[in-house]
């Protein structure tokens, strides 16, 4: 069985998912609903609920969230901020994702959209190992563009399409 990932990981993608030509990915949820056994087998391991995306209804990103079981896991987050998706109040918000798991939990992070998630001026981000944010260049010049300070001593991955870097991160 190819299992299709529950994000996309690939900036090729992107484009699509900001301007909706692409719909969201339900990757290893789809084991679900092969058959009994594999759903009993997939609702009880707690692993595979670390992977939380806004893409799916608040509903079932807290039932994720109850299935997690282990309060310390590391979470890696698929955050999508297109209009599309900021329309619909069903969805949960990535500052509401981002507020309910923690900003020391997020071992991964992936903005796909229009806009950053309203975050403060300086964010630690201790456990961050992969930081992934395509914008697209249409976005609302109301919503914020602008990454904050981000300290993340444990990052290993970045990449940034149409951020504008923090007036106060040194960067050029």
């Amino acid at each position: 069985l190819d299992l299709e990932p529950i994000c996309y990981t690939h900036e090729s993608d992107y484009p699509a998912v900001v301007s909706g030509n692409i719909s969201g990915r339900l990757g290893w949820m789809k084991v679900l609903h092969v058959m009994h056994s594999w759903r009993i087998i997939a609702l009880e391991d707690p692993m595979l609920w670390t992977m939380i995306t806004t893409g799916l209804t608040r509903d079932a990103f807290e039932e994720m969230l109850r299935r997690r079981r282990d309060p310390d896991a590391l979470f890696n987050l698929d955050v999508n901020t297109s209009m599309k998706v900021l329309k619909d109040s069903n969805l949960p918000s990535g500052e509401y994702v981002i507020s309910r798991i923690g900003l020391h939990r997020i071992a991964a992070l992936q903005v796909v959209g229009t806009c950053l998630p309203v975050l403060a001026a300086v964010v630690t981000l201790p456990r961050l190992r992969s930081l992934r944010v395509h914008l697209s260049s249409d976005g609302s010049l109301t919503r914020p563009r602008e990454l904050p300070l981000t300290e993340a001593p444990d990052l290993r991955e970045l990449y940034l399409h149409n951020v504008i870097p923090c007036e106060h991160s040194g960067t050029p």
